[in-house]
């Protein structure tokens, strides 16, 4: 687990107008992590927020570790998450994990020490699925939910790949090395795994 000092974890959060959440979601990073003695960094990228995202981040920086990239307009996600793991990578050490997570309080950050643990066992990429047993999906309608469960045999049935269960889920784990050399590989046109 990435406990040891010359480790870190990486948080990587798009947001957006994500004000009240913020809040929560570090005071819960701090309990789950920093509580299992956790050595994390959480990086925000806002993305053109029109709340008080931004000064929400400000404040939040001075007691947690957190850093934040800022979009003064609204890019979307492929290019805030892009951005989030190139600020990653840059930053990252040899041994570090990077996870990405929404920001909107929808994934369980306890969920990060089991992805760690899997990736201390030799996985390269740990995805939190909510398809697998004790996985589940919440805060959604059951259009969102269908479309999500289309989206999902979809992917698998054309593209299917050995263990991936979620094609989907925002939420994963990656070892550091891959993203960079990811990045590295696509360069400008890399839009985060």
């Amino acid at each position: 687990m990435v406990q040891s000092q010359d480790k870190r974890g990486w948080i990587l959060l798009p947001a957006l107008n994500e004000e009240v959440v913020l809040p929560i979601l570090m005071n819960k990073f701090q309990s789950v992590l920093g509580g299992a003695g956790i050595d994390y960094r959480v990086v925000v990228c806002d993305d053109g927020s029109t709340d008080g995202t931004l000064a929400v981040i400000a404040e939040l920086s001075k007691g947690h570790p957190l850093e934040a990239i800022t979009h003064i307009m609204n890019r979307g996600l492929g290019e805030t998450s892009r951005d989030l793991f190139e600020f990653a990578s840059c930053n990252a050490d040899v041994g570090d994990v990077i996870v990405r997570m929404d920001c909107d309080d929808t994934h369980d950050p306890s969920v990060i020490l089991a992805m760690l643990g899997k990736i201390d066992q030799g996985n390269d990429v740990v995805i939190a699925s909510r398809f697998q047993p004790g996985g589940r999906q919440t805060g959604f309608g059951f259009y969102r939910r269908m479309i999500s469960r289309l989206a999902n045999w979809f992917m698998k049935f054309f593209f299917p790949l050995k263990g991936v269960h979620d094609y989907s889920s925002g939420f994963r784990a990656y070892r550091a090395e891959m993203v960079k050399r990811a990045i590295d590989f696509y360069g400008n046109n890399f839009r985060g795994p």
